[in-house]
């Protein structure tokens, strides 16, 4: 067996090995610094899964706890890999997640140096969505960069490798981002935000724009510009991509309160942006639907939304005043949870609490006797 020098226990599976009985190694498809990332087959179902397996001398408690959480996440998103189990094999963990066909930006950056100006776009789009699925729970990636994200065969970026998310709201426990993409409030150790987030993908969206060789002169010297408290130079970019400029110029401020807010106001201008080059057919949007009653459905908006009996049904006094409500991203996450409801809520037939409960498409609610389905389209 080879040893990898990061790790002198560290030993990778053979091809053809099986790992917890049930997948069956084909290659090493990726190695970062916490591990190694394998193509695996799923002996059970004849799919094609990636199983990360960790360096045992990288491990911590605060790392062990994030792998077992990151299976929990009530998140969904076209632009996550979530991992989808988690399982420990002679000390090892290792986390399964969904195996995405394609080819990692980074390669592609660094082939092709400067990516097109709609790709570009259109890539940060679908980070920004995937930023936001995180955010949508209290929740920020922390590690946004061309490594952790692989553009699949429709041409879709998804962020891959989520273990290391931090709270919104809390200093950093477990990252310390990568540089040039790391926000600084990761050196300086101040709370996080969603605005952490959108930092990296404003770093990442200039370099593509700029070319992989000046961006790496150019980010030689972004960390001391961020000590010093000034914000890097990208004015490279702003006779030729003067749109761009103003939107990456936002979402690099030192100053975590002059960025976007969140991750919505910065798709809503990278949208513009992209129907402007012509960026076309754009991200689509998802729609949340309640079927009440026959003939009476109610369009959710993004967003929080209190539900009870003025809306769902006026004469069923079994419906609490507020019943309960629910938290809808506008992409595929949609949440609930009950509002101590008098005769309770209940998804599936289980009955729900104050905490947020993921629905999906074809779910059934049920508030009181009134059944409603969920439709997500």
């Amino acid at each position: 067996m080879k040893k990898n020098n990061q790790n002198t226990e560290f030993a990778e599976p053979n091809p053809e090995s099986i790992l917890n009985k049930r997948y069956r190694v084909q290659d090493i498809c990726g190695r970062g610094a916490t591990g190694i990332v394998l193509s695996c087959i799923d002996l059970s179902s004849n799919r094609e899964v990636a199983v990360k397996k960790f360096f045992k001398d990288k491990m911590s408690k605060k790392l062990e706890e994030r792998i077992s959480e990151e299976t929990k996440l009530i998140l969904k998103s076209e632009y996550l890999a979530k991992a989808e189990s988690l399982f420990i094999e002679k000390g090892y963990y290792h986390l399964v997640m969904p195996f995405i066909q394609g080819e990692n930006l980074r390669n592609i950056i660094t082939i092709n140096n400067i990516i097109s100006e709609v790709n570009a776009v259109y890539y940060s789009l679908c980070l920004t969505k995937a930023a936001g699925a995180f955010h949508a729970i209290g929740m920020i990636c922390t590690d946004i960069k061309p490594e952790n994200t692989m553009i699949n065969l429709e041409g879709k970026a998804i962020l891959i490798d989520l273990t290391c998310f931090e709270y919104i709201g809390s200093s950093s426990q477990i990252s310390l981002g990568t540089k040039p993409y790391a926000a600084p409030e990761f050196f300086l150790k101040e709370t996080l935000s969603a605005s952490t987030d959108i930092y990296s993908i404003g770093v990442l969206l200039f370099e593509m724009l700029i070319g992989n060789e000046k961006f790496i002169n150019t980010s030689n010297s972004w960390e001391l510009c961020l000590r010093r408290g000034i914000k890097p130079d990208i004015s490279d970019i702003k006779k030729s991509f003067p749109e761009a400029w103003s939107i990456i110029d936002r979402a690099i401020e030192v100053n975590p309160k002059r960025r976007y807010k969140d991750a919505k106001s910065l798709f809503d201008d990278l949208l513009n942006y992209y129907r402007a080059i012509g960026g076309l057919p754009a991200l689509q949007e998802k729609k949340a639907i309640l079927q009440c009653l026959p003939g009476h459905e109610l369009l959710l908006k993004q967003g929080k939304y209190v539900f009870g009996r003025e809306i769902l049904s006026t004469s069923n006094f079994y419906i609490s005043e507020k019943h309960f409500e629910t938290d809808f991203d506008g992409n595929s996450n949609l949440l609930i949870r009950d509002l101590d409801s008098s005769n309770s809520t209940r998804v599936n037939g289980q009955k729900i609490g104050k905490q947020w409960t993921k629905l999906d498409n074809n779910d059934i609610i049920q508030a009181a006797n009134l059944s409603i389905k969920v439709r997500i389209i």
